[in-house]
């Protein structure tokens, strides 16, 4: 809107500038001249009317920035009182864990087969404490682990970002590749049980089954063999006459 109005005040100054410069003076050349004069200054009111528009609404845009930030202080203000208790919570705890981390490793070290109790002393007195003479395989273990752990720790801390993204996407593949192959054992030893399954039914109450049908099919075939056997009795001549000397006495009965 702001480039429109310049631009059509421009315009309006070239064409009064060309039409005072090229006309001949003259009442209608004079009024033209006037009524493009102030169309200019309408044009000019309403550049400075936008302009004072654009100041407001950056106005207002500074205003909305502003208590959204004061809102959002107010929210970090919360989490800061959440995390300032945390924190003492955490330095409760790390307190704990340093009054008590002496004697949890004094006790570990003191577990270990390398001490003993002597309980076969007379005495109750008399009882010490035995240390093995292999007690240096102890840390000859312990010492190099420790440090190859703080090396680790060091070089971890100290190992560009790139390196370790790439390292965090090679053990997420493997860790997906081993879920993977695990639901593959899975379907496989549930496909072997079902099909165990269905053979064992199979054993147990498939034969029972087979045999019924081979009992049906026999019963099938001894009715279909005693029904041939009475359609041919009925048409032999005997079976006729005898049909045909019987028919007039039921006749005579009747």
């Amino acid at each position: 809107m702001i480039e429109a109005a310049e631009a059509s005040i421009i315009m309006l100054e070239a064409m009064i500038a060309r039409l005072l410069r090229n006309s001949l003076p003259s009442d209608l050349t004079l009024d033209t001249a006037d009524a493009l004069d102030y169309r200019k200054r309408s044009f000019q009111s309403t550049l400075l009317r936008l302009h004072s528009l654009e100041k407001r609404m950056s106005n207002v845009i500074q205003l909305s920035f502003n208590l959204v930030t004061q809102a959002d202080s107010g929210v970090m203000k919360a989490d800061s009182a959440v995390l300032k208790t945390d924190s003492r919570a955490m330095k409760f705890i790390a307190f704990l864990t340093l009054v008590f981390l002496p004697a949890t490793g004094v006790a570990s070290v003191f577990s270990t087969p390398f001490f003993d109790v002597d309980w076969e002393s007379p005495g109750t007195n008399d009882r010490t404490l035995r240390t093995a003479t292999s007690f240096w395989i102890f840390w000859a273990v312990v010492l190099p682990l420790t440090l190859v752990g703080l090396l680790l720790c060091f070089a971890w801390v100290n190992l560009p970002e790139d390196y370790k993204i790439t390292i965090k996407a090679y053990v997420g593949k493997l860790a997906k590749s081993g879920r993977e192959r695990r639901m593959k054992m899975t379907r496989i030893n549930s496909r072997a049980f079902g099909k165990a399954d269905v053979e064992r039914g199979g054993g147990y109450g498939g034969g029972g089954g087979t045999r019924d049908v081979e009992k049906g099919n026999d019963s099938n075939g001894q009715e279909q063999e005693a029904g041939k056997d009475h359609s041919a009795a009925s048409c032999s001549p005997q079976a006729r006459s005898t049909h045909t000397d019987a028919s007039p006495e039921r006749r005579r009965n009747t």
